[in-house]
């Protein structure tokens, strides 16, 4: 009889994160999901907790706390004293504080996110997150046993990115050059970095499509604004098919450019759902990244924070567009053989059979 285990989380059900982990989680386990379709967050959690204090519970071997899993996580915790595992896709420390530098270090908001964080992976009996750079990091910073926490790709979904090279038929010299960017516009993105770089830009065919809105979006626009900026297009929000479809039809894909300290350790959605289509893709260059990609065989890598490299690196796709699509093609070859869903699934489901046999 296969383990059953309990999936809890309070990000919506289509959430990339959650949807990859469930997908997997299925191939192996009796899988009972424990979800809310609330608009608001905070309905959304009050939703998972009432009705996680009624259900029956004793018949669970485990339970799973999906992405963002922190404010839940001390409600399941003290309902339920078998195993648990936590996903810390992100540190709520982290990225309040540093990377999108909402409070200040040493507050009391600052003092209760590191608690939320570390009461997390003190409780869990595994945590995932999604590189092992941000693996390191949440046992340097937080003082836990490092085989307590296990790196669990982001992956992409090979349904709505599937595999679809660029040719080199599909850019002709003096042509437009497209290239699209789309984010939530948080701080580790550098938004602002892609602006500057669309302005070095003006005089050569080349033109930005940025999607997306968030918490920069308004600083980015008012900078390209003051530049008169004229290549750059700002879309708003799109649909996830829209983004492939606007991915599809570009020929060149931007990752993330922004200097925080979490930028370093991450490999963004788009740049493995890039890597999934096998476009071209231009990223702020990490050890991360390194990891799985070479610059100019792989991938293409700028210095994070650098305007001047990154429209380097564009007028270097542009004008060697079969380099390009060779990079691109070379990259779905990594992500096939080490980053897919398949990848991520045999990963997680080892690590959740490893505590069963314990």
């Amino acid at each position: 009889m296969k383990p059953k285990i309990l999936f809890v989380a309070s990000k919506q059900p289509n959430y990339s994160r959650i949807k990859l982990l469930k997908a997997s989680l299925e191939q192996e386990f009796d899988v009972t999901c424990l979800f809310s379709e609330c608009s608001s967050y905070p309905m959304r959690l009050l939703d998972v907790c009432w009705r996680f204090i009624w259900m029956n519970k004793k018949d669970y071997d485990l339970v799973v706390v999906g992405f963002f899993a922190q404010l839940l996580f001390p409600f399941i915790r003290f309902f339920w004293r078998g195993k648990i595992i936590s996903d810390c896709f992100i540190s709520l420390y982290d990225s309040l504080i540093f990377d999108r530098s909402k409070f200040k270090e040493g507050g009391m908001v600052a003092g209760f996110a590191r608690w939320m964080d570390a009461y997390m992976l003190c409780h869990s009996d595994l945590t995932l997150t999604d590189t092992q750079s941000h693996a390191d990091y949440l046992v340097e910073e937080f003082s836990i046993d490092p085989r307590q926490v296990i790196a669990v790709a982001v992956s992409a979904d090979e349904r709505v990115f599937p595999y679809s090279p660029a040719h080199v038929e599909d850019y002709c010299e003096g042509d437009v050059f497209n290239v699209v960017f789309y984010g939530a516009y948080i701080p580790l993105q550098g938004t602002d970095v892609i602006v500057r770089a669309a302005k070095l830009l003006e005089g050569h065919p080349v033109e930005l499509h940025m999607v997306g809105d968030g918490q920069t979006y308004e600083a980015t626009y008012q900078i390209s604004k003051e530049l008169n900026v004229r290549n750059v297009t700002f879309h708003g929000l799109q649909s996830l098919e829209r983004l492939a479809e606007m991915s599809c039809g570009s020929h060149l894909l931007l990752g993330i450019f922004g200097t925080t300290e979490k930028a370093k350790r991450v490999i963004p959605n788009k740049v493995f759902e890039a890597v999934s289509l096998g476009r071209p893709v231009i990223t702020g260059d990490s050890k991360t990244v390194r990891g799985y990609f070479a610059d100019g065989e792989t991938i293409l890598l700028v210095p994070f924070g650098d305007p001047c490299s990154l429209a380097d690196k564009i007028l270097w796709a542009m004008k060697h567009y079969a380099d390009a699509v060779r990079i691109g093609i070379a990259g779905h070859e990594v992500f096939a053989q080490q980053l897919s869903p398949s990848h991520v699934c045999d990963c997680l489901n080892a690590a959740v059979q490893s505590l069963f046999e314990d």
